[in-house]
C-alpha cells in the first residue's frame, strides 16, 4: 500500500500542479513539497489538514492506511455517490485550457491577465473579478457566465467541426461539473439529512428534494433556503467559493423569502415601503446629526 509521499505526489499530479504551485496552496515553498514527496520531511498536522481537505480525502487514504479515498460513513447501502468536490471554477479553467493545448502563458494572454494570477485561478488561490469572468466568457466559447459561477451545471460548447450535405457546423460537447449536487450530498451526509426527514430539517416536501438532489438546480429561493438550513453560504453550494460560513444575516434571509412567496402586486408596495423607510432612515439619521455639525461649525 502506498505511503505518505507517494500520496502527497500523486494527488499532487491529479490536480497538475506543479511543486511550487502545490506549495503556494499549502503555505510553503517548492523545496519543501520536494521533501515531503522525498520523504525527508514529514507535514506537520496543519498541512495533512489542507492536503485532506483540498481533495477532501481522508486521512487514513492520505497517510497510506486505506485505498479508500473518501472514507464518507453510512452510505453501504448505497451504489454510487458523487465525488467530493472543490476548487470548482479553477478546474473548469484547467480543463479548458488542456482542452484548447494552451500554456497557462497562452490563456493567461489571451485573458489579459498575468501568468501568475491566472495560476492562482487554476488552483484556487484567488478568485475572479465579475470583470474578469466577463471577459473569460467572451474568450472561452460556448461558457457562460451562469456556468462559470456555478448557477448552473452544464454548458453547451463547440468541439471541433462536422460536415453534413456539405455544410460545416460546429460539433457540441456538453460539459458538467455537477458540483452543486455533490456540495449538496456532502452537506446532506454531514447534517444527517435524507428523503425521509427532508420536510423536517429543511422544509422541503420529500418529491421537491429528490427533484433537487438528482434532476435540476434549485431557484435562487430554494438555494437560500438550503443555505439557512445548513449554514453555509449560497456561494459556497453553487461552488463560487469553498469557504462555507453564511454570507447573510438571519433577517435579511427571512425577508427575502418571505417577499419570494408574496404575489407580484404585494412585492411591487415591499419594495415601495422599502424606498420610503430607507428615505426616512436617511432622514433622520442627518436630523441626528444636525446639533453635531452646528457644535464644529459645519
Amino acid at each position: 500500500m502506498a505511503k505518505l509521499p507517494d500520496r502527497i505526489k500523486e494527488l499532487r499530479k491529479s490536480a497538475d500542479m506543479t511543486q511550487e504551485e502545490f506549495g503556494q496552496m499549502l503555505g510553503v515553498v517548492k523545496s519543501t513539497v520536494s521533501l515531503y514527496e522525498s520523504g525527508k520531511s514529514t507535514p506537520n498536522d496543519e498541512i495533512k489538514k489542507k492536503i485532506c481537505n483540498y481533495f477532501k480525502v481522508s486521512l487514513d487514504y492520505l497517510l497510506g492506511l486505506t485505498n479508500d479515498k473518501y472514507n464518507i460513513p453510512n452510505i453501504s447501502d448505497e451504489e454510487w455517490r458523487y465525488p467530493p468536490t472543490e476548487n470548482r471554477f479553477g478546474k473548469i479553467l484547467t480543463e479548458y485550457r488542456k482542452d484548447n493545448t494552451l500554456t497557462r502563458a497562452e490563456f493567461a494572454e489571451q485573458l489579459d491577465i498575468s501568468e501568475d494570477l491566472e495560476t492562482k485561478l487554476e488552483i484556487g488561490v484567488n478568485l475572479p473579478s465579475f470583470d474578469l469572468i466577463k471577459k473569460m466568457v467572451s474568450v472561452m466559447k460556448g461558457y457562460t457566465v451562469d456556468y462559470l459561477i456555478g448557477a448552473v451545471d452544464t454548458a453547451r460548447v463547440p468541439f471541433g467541426k462536422i460536415e453534413i450535405d456539405g455544410k460545416t457546423y460546429d460539433s457540441m460537447t456538453i460539459k458538467s461539473t455537477f458540483h452543486f449536487k455533490a456540495r449538496l450530498e456532502e452537506l446532506c451526509l454531514k447534517h444527517g439529512i435524507y428523503s425521509e426527514n427532508c420536510e423536517e430539517k429543511t422544509g422541503f416536501s420529500k418529491q421537491e428534494f429528490i427533484d433537487i438532489q438528482w434532476n435540476r438546480m434549485p431557484t435562487l429561493s430554494e438555494l437560500l433556503r438550503l443555505s439557512y438550513s445548513f449554514g453555509v453560504s449560497v456561494d459556497y453550494l453553487i461552488g463560487k467559493t469553498d469557504i462555507p460560513l453564511a454570507n447573510i444575516s438571519n433577517d435579511e434571509l427571512e425577508l427575502i423569502l418571505n417577499y419570494r412567496d408574496c404575489i407580484d402586486i404585494y412585492k411591487e408596495n415591499i419594495r415601495k415601503r422599502a424606498h420610503e423607510l430607507s428615505i426616512e432612515t436617511l432622514n433622520q439619521s442627518v436630523a441626528a446629526d444636525e446639533p453635531m455639525r452646528k457644535a464644529v461649525g459645519k
